[in-house]
């Protein structure tokens, strides 16, 4: 959220005082790993501007561009410092580094995800983007752009970080906008009708989420911690594993902590998602069950093509808990809208010992969804 205002108010003073442009540059840069890269990649087209500019044959110039220089790299340094990934990191975790495809087809994602649907149209548009920067002598302000597609393809993008070449772009063909009033060229009428294409898509997008948030559930971390309430003012045990990604069990089923004052799973020692290989929930998870909690709350997130439910009870973590006595007895789900389709649906699956089932308070035995009614028929 931040992004957005700091790159419009390095466009506003893009040609005024450079401490001020270093400050911010600084700021953007610590707000995330990807504005990090776009901050990069500004600094070095304004100091190529700098250059183009002869300014740094001005002596009094040239000393305050190199004071402002040197707080911009303290703030990198600093930004650096703050996100060194730690000697414990835990390793099922390293999906940042974008295992699952090669290097290139991320970089290629990460500049066609966020613009335009369909993905084609965005090849025509940072053509026309392209062509309207090279008209106004300024093709070198694609090197943010770069900056971040290579910086997506080796480590990893998500569709919040795609997003963020929206205000880029608006903020380049702002600071390079001409200060007189000139006849449009061809190739700037398309640099603006690319815009417009891209402003249009994203409003659709925003509608298209809006109406699917309307009548579907974003996160399924409410319903359910209001399901678990009961069992946790009876003090009943409550575990958690995750039949995705090893080691994604706390990540996903962090989301339910915020509606309790306590930590109510037996087998995490932390109320948070703390990426350490310290965490060893899922290797324990055989040994908590022998203990026998009286509910067992199993984690699941599909990608867009996929869905939680039907549930294939051929998952080993499935299989586990039928084979130890365990029921599922309801599921709650979610999905997030993504362009005009679902990104990542994720669900929590409930699943109790038949002891519990029986002596459990009443109040938490809502009736069973009808999905897991006919489950449990077949």
């Amino acid at each position: 959220m931040l992004v957005p205002l700091l790159l419009y108010l390095i466009a506003i003073c893009w040609k005024k005082n450079p401490l001020l442009i270093a400050i911010l540059l600084g700021l953007l840069a610590n707000v995330a790993l990807h504005a990090s890269v776009i901050s990069g990649g500004l600094a070095v087209v304004y100091f190529i501007e700098q250059i183009r500019s002869k300014r740094l044959k001005n002596h009094d110039a040239r000393r305050k561009i190199l004071f402002s220089a040197i707080v911009v790299v303290g703030f990198y340094v600093f930004a650096i410092w703050t996100a060194w990934p730690p000697g414990d990191l835990y390793d099922h975790m390293l999906w940042v580094r974008g295992q699952s495809r090669s290097a290139f087809a991320w970089t290629v994602v990460s500049l066609i995800w966020g613009v335009c649907e369909p993905w084609i149209l965005s090849i025509g548009f940072w053509i026309a983007i392209a062509l309207c920067l090279k008209t106004r002598r300024s093709l070198f302000y694609l090197l943010p752009v770069l900056f971040f597609a290579g910086f997506s393809g080796a480590i990893n993008i998500t569709f919040h970080h795609a997003g963020l070449l929206v205000p880029l772009v608006i903020s380049l063909l702002w600071m390079t906008s001409p200060r007189a009033k000139t006849n449009s060229s061809r190739y700037g009428i398309a640099g603006h009708a690319a815009l417009l294409l891209l402003v249009v898509v994203q409003i659709l997008w925003s509608a298209h989420a809006i109406i699917f948030d309307h009548g579907h559930s974003f996160s399924p971390d409410r319903t359910t911690a209001q399901y678990l309430r009961p069992f946790v003012k009876e003090g009943a045990t409550i575990a958690v594993t995750s039949i995705n990604e090893p080691g994604l069990s706390a990540y996903q089923s962090v989301g339910l902590l915020p509606y309790f004052d306590h930590n109510i799973y037996v087998d995490q020692s932390h109320a948070f998602w703390w990426w350490s290989d310290s965490n060893q929930t899922d290797e324990e998870f055989p040994s908590t069950l022998r203990s026998r909690p009286a509910v067992v709350i199993v984690e699941c997130a599909w990608t867009t093509q996929h869905s939680c439910l039907p549930l294939d009870l051929d998952q080993p973590r499935i299989k586990l808990l039928i084979d130890t006595g365990y029921t599922l007895t309801n599921t709650f789900s979610g999905a997030q809208p993504i362009r005009f389709g679902i990104g990542v649906r994720s669900c929590h699956l409930i699943f109790q010992r038949s002891a519990a089932m029986s002596g459990g308070p009443a109040q938490s035995r809502p009736k069973t969804s009808p999905y897991v009614a006919k489950l449990q028929a077949k």
